[in-house]
């Protein structure tokens, strides 16, 4: 029971650590006060780099088993 439920934090942190990494890449600037060229492609490389570990992280806890299997429905 404490396995799957560590699994299932796990699996929920890496979604979220996911989402909020692709949300930085299609941000903008505030209206009012714009970034300046630099930082507004420094942040989406830093949204880009974080996403890629992100992905990365997942296929390691997943190799690992620390991740749940999930079991897909097959439709014919």
């Amino acid at each position: 029971m404490k396995k799957k439920t560590l699994q299932y934090i796990l699996f929920y942190l890496v979604g979220i650590w996911g989402f909020a990494s692709i949300l930085i890449c299609a941000g903008e600037d505030i209206p009012g006060q714009p970034m300046s060229d630099a930082m507004f492609y420094g942040s989406k490389l830093l949204g880009i780099l974080s996403f890629w570990l992100c992905c990365r992280t997942g296929r390691w806890l997943n190799k690992k088993g620390l991740l749940p299997e999930i079991k897909e429905d097959e439709e014919d």
